[in-house]
């Protein structure tokens, strides 16, 4: 247990690529209004800029995906924190809209990097038992810097015409942390076992697993069992083969569904929706924003406590059927008499709790386990690409839908989603606590249907 302690350690350092992530999603909400006023912007030009970072996100995710065969995780991640520094100072410094466009393109292709490299690397070195509690520190990570971006934003915000570029730069220290941290952090030895041999994979294990030679010598066996079976060069086509359209189905569609259930509108025009639910001035707005995502990190903590104890299939469908329920709730409350921007606030907040033990949390985990070593990265960038390619749809489109059928018809909207993710849920995703990722590999490899990835052989 006590060599548990190492991999915590590794994992918190490379959760703070998700820190970052999150982080960034609360500046998008906290600055708009005062960067629309200083660059003069429309409400359209506005959206435009917000879907900046998800292009370069997704434009870098088949580049990183493919070269994740060749480049380590870990290096991986000291490009996440090179290019967010490098990044936040192109945008804090901005004189102009056309740098400010170019840092958040920047940052963009960084968020790609850092969306699945980080799950990726942690699944890898996680032991089976808390592997999914593991990956959910990228998931705390990822809340934690919302949350913490809309207080940052609510106590910064009117200190001058200026403040969101104090907001910005804060950004500064968790890249720097990451950076500075990854001196302790070793490769994954999956990867390390594909690329240098299996005696380089055994010396990672032992960092990893201490003296616990059982759980060393089962999982080099699994390893070395995987890596003897004839593999070719894969491609994004291959991913599509009747052998890994189970894993890859899954991982699209959970992904997709992810963004449907309207959570890039929440976290990117978290102050608009409250503002037209009646919170204002601007500044009241934010904080109520900020208090939506103290719940999201306090959720993501309990998941990541639950995740192990309760499994993947009963959080996601729970979850996803309590946000669901929660935002149709949303609208009969807009369009009755029940109408109150606190009924509206509650409704809004068991919504983030449905969807935080579910969707918002498990997509990152389901994509870390499902897919098999040798095509891992490159399916976890195509479903990363299916889940960011939703995401600009939700967020460009936003504000137009708004304007054009109002708040309540827009919760109904996401609502349904929810609901329909919970039939997909119910019919396709394989419960894969304590399993091992060897074994849901043969499983895949057995065409097995997708409900059933997870089983474990019995003798």
């Amino acid at each position: 247990m006590q060599k548990y302690y190492y991999i915590i350690f590794i994992s918190i350092i490379a959760a703070f690529a998700g820190l970052l992530v999150g982080y960034d999603a609360g500046v998008i909400a906290d600055t708009k209004d005062q960067v629309m006023k200083l660059f003069q912007l429309t409400d359209h030009e506005w959206s435009s800029i917000a879907c900046v970072s998800i292009i370069g996100a997704l434009l870098a995710l088949p580049i990183t995906g493919v070269l994740s065969r060749s480049i380590s995780r870990t290096r991986l991640l000291a490009l996440v924190a090179l290019g967010f520094i490098f990044g936040i100072l192109l945008t804090a410094t901005a004189p102009n809209v056309l740098q400010f466009i170019f840092g958040r393109f920047v940052i963009g292709i960084t968020i790609g990097i850092a969306s699945f490299t980080t799950p990726l690397f942690i699944a890898e070195i996680a032991p089976r038992n808390i592997r999914g509690s593991l990956i959910l520190i990228n998931g705390l990570a990822i809340t934690c810097g919302q949350a913490l971006s809309f207080l940052i934003g609510y106590f910064a915000h009117d200190i001058n015409d200026h403040s969101w570029r104090y907001i910005v730069w804060i950004g500064i220290l968790p890249a720097s942390c990451l950076f500075l941290g990854l001196i302790f952090v070793p490769h994954s030895p999956r990867w390390v076992a594909m690329k240098y041999g299996m005696t380089e994979c055994h010396k990672i294990l032992r960092k990893l697993r201490g003296n616990n030679e059982k759980m060393i010598n089962e999982e080099l066996a699994e390893i070395e069992c995987l890596l003897k079976q004839p593999t070719s060069r894969m491609s994004f086509r291959d991913l599509f083969t009747k052998r890994l359209f189970p894993a890859t189905f899954i991982g699209i569609g959970i992904g997709i569904f992810q963004q449907l259930s309207g959570i890039s509108a929440m976290m990117y025009y978290g102050p608009v929706i409250f503002s037209d639910a009646g919170f204002t001035p601007v500044k009241f707005a934010i904080l109520v924003t900020s208090a939506i995502g103290l719940v999201n990190l306090f959720c993501t903590l309990l998941t990541l406590i639950l995740i192990d104890i309760l499994g993947r299939r009963t959080l996601l469908i729970t979850g996803t059927l309590l946000a669901g329920l929660s935002l149709i709730g949303v609208y009969i409350v807009n369009v009755s008499s029940l109408h109150n921007k606190w009924y509206t606030f509650a409704l809004i907040s068991t919504y983030i709790i449905g969807y935080c033990i579910s969707l918002g949390s498990l997509f990152w985990v389901i994509i870390a386990e499902i897919f098999p070593l040798n095509v891992r990265g490159l399916a976890m960038s195509l479903a990363t690409i299916a889940e960011m390619l939703t995401s600009l749809l939700v967020t460009f489109s936003f504000l137009q839908f708004l304007h054009t059928f109002g708040l309540a018809r827009t919760y109904l909207f996401y609502g349904l989603m929810c609901l329909i993710s919970c039939l997909f849920v119910y019919y396709f995703i394989p419960e894969t606590k304590n399993v091992s990722l060897e074994q849901i590999e043969k499983n895949l490899a057995k065409g097995k249907h997708a409900r059933d990835l997870g089983m474990t052989e019995t003798i």
